[in-house]
């Protein structure tokens, strides 16, 4: 109960090898019961001792491994993982919609909205790259007046059969190429490379309304997510801005990042 408790949270940490030398890594804590510390006090303490015997870096926003504390009053549970192996229970609010989710994109983009205070009108128009089979275009669907569908594979018939859905049955690098309207929003999801996923929202930025926001996912390919998410931002710098990155619950092995397009 009392904060002499931290050191033996150390001391049981400490007989843990941190999964990969190098990189960086953070303490998250979740605590129940009546003590005389906080969640906050025990990442602090233990983060603190943990970077100077093991050498890593603390990141808050996009740690390679996570060190998980439980503690149920007087038992404490400590566990080391990658990120994406964090077990966590379903936000509350996801589940506004009364039909069953399409897939867990579908969730992700919900999420989205939620943490970036999204909120598209019923005369906007969005563009979903890579669409298939249909989640995020699902969700787009709920509110915005016209939602492009870009993928060359077939959407969920709940989704194609949506009256303000068109699906582009192309590649999104082709339909780029010819498109002409200008969008209120665009959203990608692909299963990309990273620099790849950014080249291609480069190109859509020419179609988006300046100032209109926009959605990626970043698809890890390394370990080292920190690296792919500089290399993303320092690629789309000159075309967005307002840039926002965010570990989601319903993310793998990905992060997802909000950004407007830049005033022309």
């Amino acid at each position: 109960k009392d904060v002499g408790s931290l050191d033996l949270l150390v001391a049981a940490s400490l007989q843990l090898a941190p999964c990969e030398p190098g990189g960086s890594f953070r303490v998250v804590c979740h605590r129940r019961g009546e003590h005389d510390f906080g969640s906050r006090d025990v990442e602090h303490h233990v983060g603190t001792r943990l970077s100077d015997h093991w050498g890593l870096t603390p990141d808050l926003e996009l740690p390679d491994q996570v060190l998980c504390i439980e503690i149920f009053q007087n038992l404490a549970f400590v566990g080391l993982c990658w990120p994406e192996e964090l077990l966590r229970k379903e936000i509350a609010q996801m589940r506004r919609s009364s039909q069953r989710p399409l897939n867990r994109a579908e969730l992700k983009l919900r999420e989205a909205y939620a943490e970036f205070g999204l909120a598209p009108g019923p005369q906007d128009r969005a563009l979903d790259l890579g669409a298939a089979p249909g989640g995020w275009s699902r969700v787009l669907a709920e509110t915005c007046r016209e939602v492009v569908a870009v993928d060359p594979a077939c959407l969920d018939e709940r989704v194609r059969s949506l009256p303000n859905v068109t699906h582009v049955q192309s590649r999104a690098e082709d339909y780029l190429v010819q498109a002409a309207p200008t969008y209120d929003l665009i959203t990608c999801d692909m299963n990309l490379d990273p620099a790849e996923a950014a080249a291609l929202m480069v190109r859509a930025a020419v179609h988006l309304r300046p100032g209109a926001p926009a959605i990626m996912t970043v698809k890890f390919q390394t370990r080292r997510r920190r690296k792919h998410v500089e290399e993303v931002l320092a690629l789309l710098a000159n075309d967005y801005e307002d840039f926002r990155v965010r570990h989601l619950s319903h993310n793998g092995k990905e992060t997802t990042l909000f950004m407007r397009r830049r005033a022309q």
